[in-house]
């Protein structure tokens, strides 16, 4: 993807410097998205001696997106001749270990909770584990609910005046100006997109789920979750042809009690994440399939949703069982949210929802169960 945003395999090195700190400002931004991108990577570290300080301070900020195995390669910028060079290089590397110790102190916490819930267990039984738990997610839900609305809040105008700009822009900028200011601003669009995604998501998670049931035919349920996931794959110009949905084993004479639209979220966001295992680019699945199987049992429905995709790790495995919010940092895109909705949603009809991975590249399989009749 590198070589298609970037298409010159080598800057001459009698361009004009501003050309030279054009590409290396596209390089900068391509990381930002795309950590420790190899290829990228590559291109960045033909800029570190260059002749002009101001490309090499852009190469030593562009230090934060490099991934650990190059960054030995980059680390003669914190001595660099030039104080500007090497301020740069520091902030970039302090930056580097505040998110380190930041994503630390996340496991820390995450560890920590999971802990004491099982203390809770043990030492006053399930009962008062689960008052923690429902403590614990309705501040979730109550914090989340909050900052969606003052995130949306700043981020409609910011659209807005994006709009505006675009417009003059048409108008009075030279082409060469427009060119790049353009390229800044679908930079914007991105963020701003995954941004309202994110709004939407942890909005999703602290809306209440009606309390009101209709029988609803379960194969319809799940065919319109399979075709809400490709459409939604689709809208963002993500090909994912090469993933099938295998839906053979679900009967057509199953019918449960739920919230149509809460629990079709639930379904949507476990074949998303069963999708996203297969993404070898951020725009391109690999082949794969997603089987999705139902049956009944004893007092309700199953629901199996399996990938043969990246699989689970044990301690990531342990984190996304706790299904809170970024339980999990596996993909590259997304809120981190999609599993803590669907868990709450299932959880809210009285259901269960599980998790099981053999390991890295062995998949994962989610078993949802829906009750008949809610306790």
């Amino acid at each position: 993807m590198m070589e298609d945003l970037f298409a010159k395999e080598e800057i001459a090195e009698q361009a004009p410097w501003i050309v030279r700190k054009n590409e290396v400002l596209k390089i900068k931004e391509y990381l930002a998205e795309h950590y420790g991108d190899a290829g990228a990577t590559k291109r960045l570290a033909k800029f570190l001696d260059d002749e002009k300080w101001e490309i090499r301070s852009e190469v030593a900020l562009a230090m934060v997106s490099v991934g650990e195995d190059a960054l030995p390669m980059f680390e003669p910028l914190l001595s660099d001749a030039n104080l500007y060079v090497k301020s740069k290089a520091r902030f970039a590397m302090e930056r580097r270990e505040n998110f380190a110790k930041i994503k630390v102190q996340q496991e820390k916490r995450e560890s920590r909770l999971f802990t004491n819930i099982e203390k809770l267990r043990k030492n006053f039984g399930p009962e008062a584990a689960k008052l923690a738990r429902e403590d614990i997610e309705n501040a979730y839900e109550l914090t989340v609910g909050y900052a969606a609305h003052d995130i949306r809040g700043i981020l409609s105008p910011i659209a807005d005046y994006l709009e505006v700009m675009n417009r003059l822009a048409s108008n009075e900028l030279t082409s060469s100006s427009l060119v790049r200011f353009n390229q800044a601003k679908q930079f914007i669009d991105v963020r701003l997109d995954m941004l309202f995604r994110m709004i939407n998501d942890m909005q999703n998670l602290a809306r209440k789920t009606p309390v009101e049931r209709v029988h609803e035919n379960l194969r319809d349920l799940l065919t319109n979750a399979v075709n809400e996931v490709k459409n939604i794959f689709s809208g963002k110009m993500r090909d994912i042809s090469r993933v099938s949905f295998i839906t053979d084993d679900i009967p057509i004479d199953l019918a449960v009690p739920v919230a149509n639209l809460p629990i079709t979220l639930a379904f949507v966001n476990l074949m998303k994440n069963a999708v996203e295992s297969y993404m070898s680019k951020p725009d391109l699945a690999r082949e794969g399939s997603v089987e999705i199987s139902a049956r009944e049992v004893c007092s309700g429905v199953e629901v199996v949703i399996r990938d043969h995709g990246m699989g689970l790790s044990e301690s990531e495995l342990k984190r996304i069982r706790l299904f809170l919010p970024r339980s999990t940092s596996k993909k590259k895109s997304g809120s981190g949210l999609g599993m803590a909705i669907a868990y709450a949603k299932i959880k809210d009809h009285g259901g269960t929802l599980s998790i099981e991975s053999d390991g890295a590249n062995k998949g994962v399989t989610a078993t949802v169960f829906l009750p008949y009749k809610e306790n």
